[in-house]
């Protein structure tokens, strides 16, 4: 609990800080304005000292400014790297730059411009292992991803859509993907209400799982074994274990079970944790009651339902 230092920055933070592995340097995005856009780096060894401000667009359109999204960061021994993307207009837009900071030990972070998307995304890239793979979400329910050796400055390797919403056909994915722990498959929402697994090297759909009337906004989970991945609708808050393989709900819990009422509504809006063994689930509703659930051993609901392809068409959100 000892005070160490306190540095201020202009504008609101968009999501969390990121630390490089040697623990030095801590970067931050935030916004000012909902258009300029900042990552800053401070020096965690020089009482949080600002050693570099990045606030630059890509190079097209010319503008001197753009939002930025979350950042995502990997590496080891002090050589790291860090990506974002640009966040115009909430990732409704049909343009936006991907970022990026090298980090090398005793040297200023270095920021340069690697490619331009026809869309601007809210939630942060995702690295594959070793940074060798680079997954991106956005506008209409686009997926694109780079495979092991292609270049990130060049066109994704793939590119896909999930559902789009009959209502508005620009709105994005809200909640970020996750590769399976071998790194075959990639499990994340579409911009309605269903769940997919798809296939981190093409992109085409493996499992889609339609699992109610409300959207994700918290990022899934995986459970400690692999075999499973934990999800929760943000307006019900009912949590869902699949088979990452085949999609197979392996059980559900929601606020009806410990309530009765079958229109209780236990809306969650943050991110859940699971326990460093495995076994238990925790999570927080709008209302501040957090629950915990044992997750080990799950047993399988009676009736999956699940489709083994994504629906072609426009699904009402």
């Amino acid at each position: 609990g000892e005070f160490l230092w306190q540095t201020s920055v202009v504008g609101e933070a968009i999501g969390t800080p990121v630390i490089s592995s040697s623990g030095q340097f801590i970067f931050l995005s935030h916004n000012s304005d909902h258009t300029k856009g900042t990552v800053t780096a401070f020096d965690a060894f020089a009482n949080g000292t600002i050693v570099t401000q990045y606030s630059t667009a890509g190079p097209k359109p010319p503008t001197a400014n753009a939002p930025y999204g979350p950042l995502t960061i990997q590496g080891s021994n002090g050589y790291d790297d860090v990506y974002f993307m640009e966040s115009w207009y909430e990732g409704l837009h049909n343009n936006g730059w991907l970022h990026k900071a090298t980090i090398s030990p005793n040297t200023k972070p270095f920021f340069q411009f690697m490619y331009r998307l026809d869309f601007s995304s809210i939630l942060k890239p995702v690295l594959g292992e070793g940074r060798r793979r680079l997954w991106l979400t956005g506008r209409k329910g686009t997926v694109v991803g780079w495979n092991e050796g292609d270049s990130f400055r060049k066109k994704p390797s793939w590119s896909t859509e999930m559902e789009w919403s009959f209502r508005n056909v620009s709105l994005p994915i809200t909640a970020p993907p996750i590769p399976s722990l071998d790194g075959k498959i990639l499990l994340l929402p579409s911009a309605t209400n269903s769940f997919f697994g798809i296939d981190s090297v093409t992109g085409d759909a493996i499992w889609k799982d339609s699992t109610g009337d409300s959207p994700y906004i918290s990022p899934p989970q995986i459970s400690k074994d692999g075999r499973y991945v934990y999800t929760i609708q943000s307006r019900d808050g009912t949590v869902t274990a699949h088979d990452i393989k085949t999609g197979r709900r392996q059980w559900q819990f929601s606020c009806t079970e410990l309530t009765l009422d079958i229109q209780c509504q236990d809306t969650v809006e943050a991110d859940f944790a699971v326990s460093p063994y495995g076994d238990l689930l925790y999570y927080v509703d709008i209302f501040g009651t957090v629950t915990a659930l044992y997750v080990d051993d799950p047993k399988p609901t009676p009736s999956p339902t699940v489709s083994a392809m994504p629906s072609g068409n426009p699904t009402e959100l």
